[in-house]
């Protein structure tokens, strides 16, 4: 959703989350964002990271407004959303969830240190390993990367969030038909996942695919809030597509 070079010409990762500045922008007010569908949460129909509600308690809202703002795709708001936790809040999922934001936001060392702290007390916590699977991921350590996701994919065949990572493992080892099929995988549990139709634009773009690559922005053009970064990449992406033997994606720096 990245940090040094962090991002594929799909979304904005070296190979890390996608997109710290990138990807994580508030959501338009005239647009409303259906929720996205994560192992991660159960998202209401409502705006993604929605303020608390009358009678919420601020522990419960703050690890709410953290769940449904990662699960859309938004890695900076969600780690906001979980740092403004009261200082009280003892809930592993809140702590496993700032972990993997932080991972997503290519913020690597402060990643794995909280999710090792929080795997320490709960070691089958979803959010932690993840986050320790995206910096693998971050950091080129692929083998290890692949391992790790694939564990989380065994475990729950819908998890959106681990297969979307493993399908950008895939591309970064540019294994492009794999990476494809992982994306649109994702597309199928969540047909609203941004960054998972980002990488379809600018991988097929890069593929020289144009056609597809239209189809694919003209998707995303209807799910990504007004302004957001991704749309003017991609639509870069797809400008400069033309037909051509395939070739490795191009490296973005986190945040460009």
């Amino acid at each position: 959703m990245l940090r040094t070079e962090s991002a594929w010409v799909a979304g904005g990762l070296l190979v890390a989350s996608l997109f710290s500045s990138v990807s994580c922008k508030a959501p338009a007010q005239k647009r409303e964002a259906s929720p996205a569908a994560s192992s991660a949460a159960h998202v209401q129909r409502r705006r993604p990271g929605a303020e608390c509600q009358p009678g919420e308690a601020a522990c419960a809202c703050a690890e709410r407004r953290a769940l449904e703002l990662l699960a859309a795709c938004f890695a900076d708001k969600a780690f906001d959303a979980a740092s403004r936790a009261p200082a009280d809040c003892k809930s592993a999922k809140l702590a496993g969830v700032r972990a993997e934001a932080l991972a997503a936001a290519g913020r690597d060392d402060e990643a794995r240190a909280a999710a090792e702290l929080v795997a320490k007390g709960d070691p089958t916590n979803r959010f932690a390993r993840r986050a320790q699977a995206i910096v693998l991921l971050n950091e080129r350590a692929f083998d290890k990367a692949e391992v790790a996701l694939g564990a989380l994919i065994r475990e729950d065949a819908a998890d959106v969030d681990s297969l979307f990572y493993s399908a950008l493992v895939s591309r970064a080892r540019d294994r492009y038909n794999d990476a494809r099929q992982g994306f649109l995988r994702v597309l199928h549990l969540n047909k609203r996942h941004i960054d998972a139709r980002y990488n379809l634009v600018t991988l097929t773009a890069a593929l020289g695919a144009a056609e597809e690559a239209r189809h694919h922005l003209a998707e995303l053009s209807e799910i990504a809030p007004i302004g957001d970064p991704r749309l003017s990449l991609a639509k870069t992406a797809v400008a400069e597509a033309s037909p051509k033997e395939p070739t490795a994606p191009v490296v973005l720096k986190r945040g460009e």
